[in-house]
């Protein structure tokens, strides 16, 4: 159930505007050197790792990003805190009448949020499943986003080798293993597909995690033959967000996964939390 809430909760504050991690996010200007995350050196992986990084003119941003990324993993191991937003019981129960009422109908729900959405939330409609007034609630929840609480730790293992990070986790935090970092190539992998770099995160991505800065990685691929001659989607759609929270030395990870056929969502996986 709480893995349930935290995807529902998530997913509902994506909902209510027109998308902005589905969207082709733009790179931010580059922060000065005072400002972005340094990579540390240890014994085991020193800095001189970094050498692996082109720095091919015009892609600052995503140097950046994978400089941070690297000094993120530059150790054996790591503690992950998974976490899911506070939310009040009794609004767990309105997000997920939210959701699946727009999990029966994504169609409808997708074409109503891009003739509607503009510049704001959506306008109640009595197909989100729920009343007027639940739906005042779930607007001002996604004003002031709850805080995220720790439901649980576990560690993984980090596996560097001429240039290539891979992970090693267990139970909740599995999905790691589906991750590749190939710092020669400057690629982020995951399970077999490459992630183009969407940017550096704006505001409405930061504030409800409460950070201060971060990158997004996103994928979006889609079976466009298989989708028209069926009339339903199948597509895959891969995210991973890094960044630094306002309040805590800990380092925020995000990585969404979901797997559609003709319509039919076959997987989908939503691990949130801090790395330490």
């Amino acid at each position: 159930m709480k893995n349930i809430l935290l995807i529902s909760s998530l997913t509902v504050f994506s909902c209510l505007t027109k998308p902005t991690f589905a969207q082709s996010v733009q790179p931010q200007p580059a922060q000065s050197s005072s400002t972005a995350p340094a990579p540390s050196a240890s014994p085991t992986h020193p800095a001189s790792a970094l050498s692996y990084i082109s720095r091919t003119p015009g892609n600052s941003d995503s140097l950046q990003a994978l400089h941070f990324i690297d000094s993120i993993f530059n150790r054996p191991a790591f503690t992950f805190d998974i976490a899911e937003p506070d939310i009040p019981k009794d609004m767990q129960s309105i997000i997920i009448r939210f959701n699946n009422a727009v999990a029966a109908d994504k169609q409808w729900f997708l074409d109503y949020r891009d003739k509607n959405a503009v510049g704001g939330s959506l306008p109640y409609n009595e197909r989100f499943g729920i009343t007027r007034e639940e739906y005042q609630r779930v607007q001002r929840l996604e004003l002031f986003p709850p805080r995220l609480i720790t439901l649980s730790q576990q560690t993984a293992a980090v596996d560097r080798h001429d240039g290539n990070i891979h992970f090693k986790g267990e139970g909740e935090i599995r999905i790691l293993d589906y991750w590749e970092i190939d710092l020669r190539q400057q690629k982020l992998i995951f399970a077999g597909d490459t992630l183009p770099f969407a940017g550096t995160m704006i505001g409405n991505q930061l504030s409800p995690f409460g950070l201060t800065q971060g990158y997004v990685w996103r994928l979006e691929k889609a079976d466009l033959k298989n989708t028209l001659q069926a009339g339903k989607v199948t597509a895959r759609v891969v995210e991973i967000d890094l960044g630094l929270p306002k309040d805590t030395t800990k380092i925020f990870l995000r990585i969404k996964y979901q797997d559609m056929q003709e319509g039919v969502t076959r997987a989908e996986m939503d691990l949130t939390g801090f790395i330490h």
